[in-house]
């Protein structure tokens, strides 16, 4: 079923962002799979932008977002790499070529770093409180949107774990999937 056949679409800028970053995915699995390398595909949840928006409203929590962006580019991201907002708070970037889950989990303990500072938030000092989900290619999925998905789910699942940062795990998505429906 679509996104738009569940109503979760969202609105027509957001879809159309989201778009562009899996036509952009797409390009970069199809020449990973050219070239034999690996590609993680990183969800960073902020954990901030939602709240931020309540409290202060969207000029403020589009700025904490394109705050953690600039952080995550400046610190973290190679020049090969690309990142997207992907949600109102979840940051999609793409790692390629990496090595291994190894070389995604260290970019993911940077990233933690990176979206973990203080930010000015009108005169209060926020801290957002990013979870982190991995998913990799080709072991967790071929096509973009399957990517997405799974890293997405360790996103959510990384929420109840110590250090916040989850690989997709097929079992546990099954899981949770049944959960869903009981």
């Amino acid at each position: 079923m679509s996104e738009a056949g569940v109503g979760l679409a969202g609105d027509d800028l957001a879809g159309t962002v989201r778009i562009g970053f899996l036509d952009r995915l797409r390009f970069r699995l199809e020449m990973a799979k050219h070239e034999g390398v690996g590609v993680a595909l990183v969800i960073v949840d902020c954990g901030l932008v939602d709240r931020a928006d309540a409290v202060w409203g969207f000029a403020v929590g589009d700025g904490i977002r394109k705050h953690i962006s600039a952080q995550l580019r400046a610190e973290v991201l190679r020049s090969e790499d690309f990142l997207a907002s992907v949600g109102r708070d979840d940051i999609a970037c793409v790692l390629a070529p990496i090595d291994g889950p190894e070389m995604a989990l260290l970019a993911a303990e940077k990233m933690m770093r990176a979206a973990g500072t203080s930010l000015w938030a009108a005169e209060d000092e926020v801290y957002a409180q990013p979870t982190i989900g991995i998913a990799l290619f080709p072991e967790h999925g071929e096509s973009a949107e399957l990517l997405l998905q799974h890293a997405k789910g360790a996103s959510r699942f990384a929420r109840a774990l110590p250090g916040r940062i989850a690989l997709h795990d097929a079992a546990r998505d099954a899981q949770s999937a049944q959960r869903i429906w009981a």
